[in-house]
């Protein structure tokens, strides 16, 4: 299994766990109990989309309806094994109307409920997001420390070291051409030409 793989891995099960854990809480709040096989199963479910989406980086725009869509195949487990439990030892009857107004509780869950859990799965997809660009980020830059030397030693056993890219190194600071050497200390002048000096001749 390669690095690559090993990070897709990661990333899915760390999606499916946050997720797994985020539906348990959730139903755990809103009075459900808790089915260790149900939570076990729904994290099975969702771990094997998210290695299939694990391909590239992930923004928030693909993260956040993933988590939403976890979150409602998660509820629906979780409520299924919960309806199949055996039912506990039934209380005393209530009196009155109580028993419709217990059994409007126990029903779909409340718009206090809704905004909840959509809150919390913005909040969750968020976090997702900052985790998955940070080790997207870590991996790009351990690959390029560790990809360069190995492409070094293999140009080393190939015998072609010398093509091996080098730094273009300019002229030093100081260094002159030959030609700018001669031309350095070369006088221009203008005007006719002066007279020359012959020794021994008369002023």
């Amino acid at each position: 299994m390669g690095l690559m793989s090993v990070v897709r891995w990661v990333r899915a099960v760390s999606f499916a766990a946050t997720c797994a854990v985020l539906a348990t809480l959730g139903h755990l709040t809103g009075g459900g109990s808790l089915d260790r096989s149900a939570v076990l199963t729904g994290f099975l479910v969702i771990v094997v989309p998210a290695l299939a989406l694990t391909g590239r980086e992930r923004t928030l725009a693909s993260i956040l309806p993933a988590t939403a869509v976890s979150q409602v195949v998660l509820h629906v487990l979780l409520t299924k094994a919960q309806g199949a439990a055996p039912a506990p030892a039934a209380p005393a009857a209530p009196m009155g109307g109580a028993a419709g107004m217990e059994a409007m509780e126990h029903g779909t869950p409340g718009l206090g409920m809704l905004l909840m859990h959509a809150v919390s799965v913005l909040v969750t997809s968020a976090w997702l997001e900052w985790g998955e660009a940070r080790l997207c980020a870590l991996v790009r830059q351990l690959t390029g420390w560790v990809l360069r030397p190995l492409l070094f030693l293999l140009y080393l056993a190939a015998g072609s070291a010398s093509t091996w890219p080098r730094p273009i190194v300019g002229a030093r600071t100081g260094e002159c051409a030959p030609v700018q050497a001669v031309l350095r200390y070369a006088v221009v002048r203008r005007g006719p030409p002066g007279t020359w000096c012959v020794p021994g001749a008369a002023a």
